[in-house]
């Protein structure tokens, strides 16, 4: 039997359930140290395309080896938006502005690991705003420009003590990247030009790919004892393996016999193509009573519609827990973490429309907790954290409305914009506010694998059918 839209709902509200503000990642924060305010603090951020399942790993790590971590996310951010430079721009004022709500009053300086283009949005902050400072930096699949003047901002301006740079090199995307954008450049494959009197130290791993340092071992092994002011060991080159000749020698004589074939046959099978197109323009044009070569239309749309329905049709789920977001507060630390649930169901082909119709449901509930600074005042601490103290504060939300997928945007390119009614919509217990009704948008619908799509952010996998 399928599953009812009373059962999602029921599924949906046992979010909360184990929804403790102790828990990080599996660990309760008082079991790790008396004064998890007194912990240094690390911020990271990640590169375009991705949700950067990385800095979830490289929590866990942080956490026990006592470091307060902050996961900074922009959202899913295409190739396309880092060719343009007020996208760009963009998110190095969100940097900014992130930095100064945060650490404008903090005792002390947080450190940073960066990837990607969050190399490039962190060292471009700190070119446009010297008050951007840290105690170290990890940088790694950068895509900076090689003539980056680290001598200027770390040693006449002090904005950092150390930094570690981890290059690649086999990295294809730091390679390509100063092709397409002005101001960046290959320095996550080559290194910089300036190192800052030693301030910076480079390594460059010759056979790493552009993400190949999100590991247990390198956190562990290379970046905390970096956070820690330990010393960098250098790599030992490994050399390469030495040129394969006999696999040149096959290529080369399967690209002959190719060439051989194509220069023999091809002829032959281009007069059978002008011939068979030639005898099907007689058939079409002689006395009408033969059939149509091709099919009509309408037949091949209920073909396109029947192929979409087999796709489509089913239950569709899509569950995550967010990051957990820390805000530094003058009096202590806030923390949100958000689990939600999102359901899709297609049921039925729109022949008129020429589309799928499917149901939409969406639940979540996102606990904000407060941390205080050793010796506070508990009367101080009103309206922390929206308003909560020590016991936390839950936000509830619901929405539930009608999703059409166009058939031929779908077939022809393997995504579509979806067109999103919202009918229902709650937010603790009461209903939203007007705008959050009718038309939304949430990106386009993208096919991934035969049992998965995306929805901008939104990953969703097929649901096998009930017995």
């Amino acid at each position: 039997m399928v599953a009812t839209y009373e059962h999602y709902r029921s599924l949906s509200m046992s979010l909360s359930d184990g929804f403790e503000a102790s828990e990080i990642t599996g660990k309760s924060m008082d079991n790790l140290s008396e004064k998890p305010s007194d912990w240094p603090v690390v911020l990271s951020i990640h590169g375009i395309r991705t949700t950067a399942d990385w800095q979830r790993k490289l929590n866990d790590v942080l956490i026990q080896h006592s470091y307060r971590h902050v996961l900074l996310g922009f959202g899913f951010f295409g190739a396309i938006f880092l060719l343009m430079p007020w996208s760009r721009a963009r998110k190095v004022e969100w940097f900014r502005e992130v930095y100064s709500e945060m650490f404008t009053t903090a005792e002390h300086l947080p450190s940073v690991i960066a990837h990607s283009f969050g190399s490039y949005i962190v060292t471009k902050a700190m070119l446009k705003d010297e008050n951007i400072r840290f105690d170290r930096m990890i940088i790694c699949g950068s895509i900076i420009s090689r003539k980056y003047p680290w001598s200027k901002v770390l040693i006449q301006r002090k904005q950092a003590s150390k930094v570690l740079h981890e290059a690649s090199g086999r990295d294809l995307w730091a390679r390509l990247v100063e092709w397409v954008v002005f101001d960046a450049g290959s320095s996550g494959v080559s290194g910089f030009d300036d190192l800052a009197n030693g301030r910076v130290a480079e390594l460059i791993h010759e056979r790493h790919q552009h993400s190949d340092y999100f590991n247990r071992i390198n956190f562990e092994r290379r970046w905390v004892p970096f956070l820690r002011g330990e010393p960098i060991k250098k790599l030992q080159p490994a050399g390469s393996n030495g040129f394969n000749y006999r696999f040149a020698v096959t290529i080369s004589f399967l690209l002959a016999v190719a060439a051989v074939v194509i220069w023999f046959f091809a002829p032959h099978l281009l007069d059978g193509n002008v011939a068979e197109t030639v005898a099907g323009s007689k058939t079409e044009l002689g006395s009408g009573t033969s059939e149509p070569k091709n099919p009509s239309s309408s037949n091949a749309m209920a073909g396109d519609l029947e192929k979409l329905s087999t796709f489509f049709r089913g239950e569709w789920l899509q569950s995550r827990e967010s990051p957990e977001i820390t805000m530094v507060d003058s009096l202590g630390m806030c923390y949100l973490r958000t689990k939600s649930i999102t359901h899709l169901k297609f049921e039925r082909v729109d022949n008129k429309r020429e589309g799928m119709i499917g149901h939409w449901f969406r639940s979540s509930v996102s606990t904000w907790r407060f941390e205080p600074k050793p010796n506070v005042r508990e009367d101080a601490l009103q309206k922390r954290c929206r308003g909560t103290t020590y016991s936390g504060y839950s936000d509830f939300y619901e929405e539930q409305g009608d999703v059409f997928v166009s058939a031929e945007e779908f077939l022809k390119y393997g995504k579509a914009n979806i067109n999103l009614k919202i009918n229902d919509c709650i937010h603790n217990g009461k209903d939203c506010h007007l705008n959050y009704f009718g038309l939304q948008e949430r990106g386009a619908l993208q096919k991934i694998t035969f049992t998965r799509f995306r929805i901008g952010e939104m990953m969703f996998e097929k649901q096998p059918l009930a017995n």
